[in-house]
């Protein structure tokens, strides 16, 4: 066992009794054919942890250790006294020897070899890196149904899923913690490039997401929602990884300082460092007769679908009203072409 020097926050999933001082981080290592050996242990401690995340269970996760064939490492989160609060398996394949994107890239043409073989009736012969698809039997296959290919979607957030999603899928789902400026700056210039090195275009590639909406029947309404968005911008804008859209601003010294308040474990203060003009860069809002004019002011010309929140009890005529002046809203995508 090998104890981390420093400490850790406890994820907010976790059930533990609060205490002045942090939990700590400690490492054992196990080969993968022996992990079966902890189950026990393992189970007793991730009921008593994480209660119903099944993503801790061995019942999940064992399997998948057996599969990547590496050593696995269980990290134990302990609180102060030294009882254990959470664990979780890691291996050095979870940590980059498996590449995510080639992996669900290949993913998205074994479904499609699939969906094939049910429409057009031949063998299916997928053979690929990661995956292989060989059999299909008459209990697994609808027949042919007389329909256009179902169209995939990939949500995307790094460069290698954007690239990817553009070679392989029908559509991509943007993150919510983006600007205008970074879809115009880095979103769809790489996804633009990858379209035409696979002979597609926009009209035919469906790009949902991309920002935010707060909106509602009257003022209020709609800064109840705000609210909720600066709080989203905030912690979002905490994590390293995103820190790209702030640098298209300039506004890098803001994304450490709430990444370091996130280390202290500072959630409920990290809004408050969300000014308007920062707010406005990742939201549209407005009450409901001005909402779709404020989307077309953020994401017209860049994004074709987005998704609002109603209040609760808004009426259905209310809410027909809102979706048809939305979709008014000019946008690049006619129809999907599988």
């Amino acid at each position: 066992m090998v104890e981390v020097s420093g400490h850790l926050e406890v994820p907010r999933f976790v059930r533990v009794a609060r205490s002045a001082a942090r939990p700590r981080l400690t490492f054992a290592r196990v080969a993968s054919a022996d992990a079966g050996r902890l189950i026990p242990k393992w189970r007793a401690l991730a009921e008593r942890s994480v209660g119903d995340n099944c993503f801790f269970d061995p019942d999940f996760a064992l399997p998948a250790m057996r599969h990547l064939g590496a050593d696995v490492a269980i990290a134990t989160v302990s609180d102060p006294a030294g009882s254990p609060v959470a664990l979780a398996p890691f291996t050095r394949a979870r940590l980059g020897r498996i590449a995510p994107a080639a992996r669900l890239g290949e993913y998205v043409q074994a479904v499609r070899a699939i969906l094939h073989c049910w429409e057009a009736g031949e063998r299916l012969d997928y053979r690929g890196k990661y995956y292989s698809f060989t059999l299909m039997t008459p209990e697994f296959s609808p027949g042919r149904l007389n329909l256009p290919m179902v169209p995939v979607a990939m949500a995307a957030v790094g460069p290698l899923m954007l690239k990817t999603a553009a070679r392989v899928a029908d559509s991509v789902r943007l993150h919510s913690f983006a600007t205008r400026e970074y879809l115009q700056q880095v979103v769809r210039p790489m996804l633009a490039a990858e379209l035409t090195a696979a002979g597609k275009s926009f009209e035919h590639f469906e790009i949902t997401g991309g920002g935010f909406v707060a909106t509602g029947p009257d003022p209020e309404a709609v800064r109840v929602a705000a609210e909720k968005v600066r709080y989203r911008v905030a912690f979002y804008g905490s994590t390293p990884a995103y820190r790209g859209v702030f640098d298209v601003h300039g506004l890098g010294a803001l994304g450490a300082k709430l990444t370091e308040m996130s280390k202290q474990g500072a959630w409920t203060q990290m809004a408050a460092q969300i000014p308007d003009e920062v707010l406005d860069l990742f939201v549209a809002r407005a009450p409901y007769d001005g909402i779709a004019q404020a989307i077309e002011r953020r994401f017209g010309g860049l994004v074709d679908t987005v998704s609002i929140d109603f209040t609760p009890g808004t009426g259905a005529a209310t809410r027909r009203d809102v979706i048809a002046a939305i979709q008014r809203v000019p946008h690049a995508f006619k129809g999907f072409r599988t």
